[in-house]
């Protein structure tokens, strides 16, 4: 990882942003390879991250490499009373004021799908610890919004041999990305057996859209369902949708 990295900075050698930027290495639970329901979860970018240490190319691909070496880094998820609360609040005392995890559409959505996928797993309070999680890319805004069209081109081609990477070391059985199929086609030569349904619905409102699973594909014996966002769709037909084209009987 720490060569992709290295090649990622130097993408952006002449982008005076790039300091600023979120720069966003996956994340690993340590109880993901402990079962045999190896989860990935995939999404377009990060909604605000922080920073690697951009003083040279190899402090940035070190500190990438630290990153994706450890398996704690999901410290910034807290369990109070059964509900997951990020611990990068500045104001800790109350709770209706901080950043709810559960009640955010793409965590609460994969939890569902995830909790029903066959296969044994090790799970405790904080169920992300027994999942992988990445994003299709990796430098983003810093405070939040996805990356620009313009900040996509620069970093495609080093962001698809990452997540090859990513999937090599993490060897998942299943992978949802809810993504939708526009953002996942740039990355549809790293997967076998591509689908794309065809249908796309971005009318906002939980009973306006009926497409949900807007391709499939597979990675070696991995299924791979491919999700548009989570946002105003109705959570029941969102998971029933992805758990369909999971082969899973619900």
């Amino acid at each position: 990882m720490k060569e992709l990295y290295r090649r990622l900075y130097n993408d952006f050698y002449t982008f005076p942003e790039f300091d600023s930027c979120a720069h966003f290495v996956s994340m690993c639970g340590e109880l993901y390879s402990k079962g045999t329901r190896r989860f990935m979860l995939i999404g377009r970018s990060t909604n605000g991250w922080g920073t690697l240490n951009t003083a040279s190319e190899t402090a940035f691909g070190g500190a990438a490499q630290a990153e994706f070496d450890d398996r704690k880094r999901w410290n910034w998820v807290e369990s109070i009373g059964g509900t997951l609360y990020s611990t990068h609040d500045q104001d800790k005392s109350d709770l209706t004021k901080r950043y709810c995890i559960d009640k955010k559409p793409y965590w609460d959505y994969a939890k569902a799908i995830w909790s029903q996928l066959p296969g044994n797993v090790q799970s405790n309070d904080i169920w992300m610890e027994s999942i992988a999680w990445s994003n299709l890319y990796k430098v983003s805004p810093k405070n939040s919004g996805n990356p620009s069209p313009k900040i996509q081109q620069i970093q495609l081609a080093t962001c698809k041999e990452i997540l090859k990477h990513e999937l090599e070391i993490y060897r998942p059985s299943h992978i949802l990305m809810i993504t939708g199929f526009d953002w996942f086609f740039p990355f549809a030569d790293l997967f076998e057996n591509v689908k794309d349904s065809g249908n796309r619905n971005v009318l906002r409102g939980a009973n306006k859209n009926a497409v949900y699973v807007e391709g499939t594909a597979t990675y070696g014996d991995a299924k791979v369902v491919i999700n548009c966002r989570p946002e105003w769709r109705d959570k029941a037909a969102f998971v029933s949708a992805a758990l369909l084209a999971f082969e899973v009987v619900v």
